[in-house]
């Protein structure tokens, strides 16, 4: 996506504040690989220690690159389970 150049991610869902605010910068992307990467580590992770979304991402929304949108909170829990089934 950064060899796009776009100067602003829309996402098709999510946040309509985000959304009527123009989209994600481009750091978007660097915190979606981060959370990825984060996820990943959690295999052998206590669930309790990684299942709160906003504890979880804490960095990246105190950075600004990621908002707050409870949703996604369901879709954290999710990806958890996917990566434990593995």
């Amino acid at each position: 996506m950064r060899g796009l150049g776009a100067g602003r991610i829309l996402p098709n869902h999510g946040s309509r504040d985000v959304i009527e605010r123009g989209g994600y910068a481009e750091t978007l992307i660097d915190a979606t690989q981060r959370y990825i990467g984060d996820l990943l580590l959690t295999a052998g992770k206590p669930l309790e220690r990684v299942s709160d979304l906003r504890a979880f991402i804490a960095g990246q929304l105190a950075a600004g690159s990621l908002t707050w949108f409870e949703p996604y909170e369901r879709v954290h829990h999710g990806n958890l389970a996917a990566v434990r089934a593995r």
